[in-house]
């Protein structure tokens, strides 16, 4: 093209250099890959290497892109594109109670109302710091095509263990800085009684002092038996 006068030897020159930086540019991610053990398969192909088999379901880097340990997002998401699971944070207050092996059903908002049952097969025992919820994976008991990754869904588990004393939330009160009940005393008797809350489950929270197996506590316009009260829990 320079003897036919359709690019100038500045512009020959130039583009060796181009050429000459993306060879090396070649070689550096070639060796990159070598480095981390990725088997190289033709001028730009290569193959991942998982722990695990399953399928790339996100890619967030394009060709050509390096990564670095200080890269927040991870450059694949490898996974079972059949066997997905659903991830759940329970709040601080109900991690205690959450254990693996426990059942669990899962609703995907974009999926309607319709409840996925599955199984704990992992609660991690160490609270977020940011968020202080401990995380559990519940895994559907039969997989699902309409299911997809990254979809957002709300988690309930099945909570068993040691007996526990529990209450309607509507009995319990909030009293100035206090939470109260009031407890039947006799017919026409009753006790405003100051407790302690534990795990809350659905529209019954947990009494972890104050009660006592067997009390009889008012669970219904209980708020219209004191003047002090400021609100319902």
């Amino acid at each position: 093209m320079v003897t036919q006068g359709a690019a100038s030897p500045r512009e020959l020159v130039e583009a060796e250099a181009g050429l000459a930086a993306g060879e090396a540019e070649l070689r550096g991610v070639r060796e990159s890959l070598r480095a981390v053990q990725a088997d190289h398969q033709g001028a730009d192909r290569f193959i991942l290497r998982a722990s695990a088999d399953g399928q790339v379901l996100l890619r967030t880097l394009d060709p050509g892109e390096r990564v670095t340990p200080e890269d927040d997002d991870p450059a694949f998401l490898i996974g079972d594109a059949v066997r997905l699971i659903a991830t759940a944070a329970f709040p601080e207050h109900e991690a205690a109670a959450v254990r693996e092996g426990a059942d669990c059903t899962f609703s995907v908002p974009a999926l309607g109302a319709e409840r996925f049952a599955g199984r704990l097969v992992q609660v991690v025992q160490t609270l977020d710091r940011a968020t202080r919820t401990a995380v559990a994976v519940c895994m559907p008991k039969a997989p699902d095509p309409r299911l997809r990754g990254q979809m957002a869904v709300r988690v309930r588990a099945t909570v068993r263990g040691d007996e526990t004393l529990v209450v309607p939330r509507s009995a319990v009160l909030l009293r100035r800085d206090a939470l109260v009940v009031f407890v039947v005393r006799g017919e026409r008797l009753l006790e405003r009684r100051t407790v302690a809350l534990g795990a809350r489950f659905g529209e019954k929270v947990q009494i972890v002092d104050g009660l006592t197996p067997g009390d009889e506590v008012v669970v219904q316009q209980a708020v219209l038996l004191d003047g002090e009260l400021d609100r319902l829990l």
